[in-house]
């Protein structure tokens, strides 16, 4: 499957079939369960990545409900949950 979004990690699912990445300025959700991947903006993470401070990391909860990730916007790393 052609991947035609740029992120810096990307995380699947319990199921496999939602990608979350982070791409420069926002948590994307991409689906993967058909022949063709399909985008989708979560939120704008606010990290510092421009300067290589902070990246957001985001990851998938255990059930699958949530998508953790963290932030540097106001000058301290905190965490993010945010439902897909």
């Amino acid at each position: 499957m052609d991947m035609p979004f740029y992120c810096n990690h990307y995380h699947a699912n319990p199921d496999n079939t939602l990608l979350v990445g982070d791409d420069v300025d926002d948590l994307v959700l991409i689906d993967i369960s058909g022949k063709e991947a399909k985008l989708q903006v979560l939120c704008n993470h606010k990290t510092s990545w421009h300067t290589q401070s902070a990246h957001c990391h985001p990851t998938w909860s255990w059930d699958g409900s949530r998508i953790l990730y963290a932030s540097d916007y106001g000058g301290k790393v905190n965490l993010y949950l945010v439902r897909p």
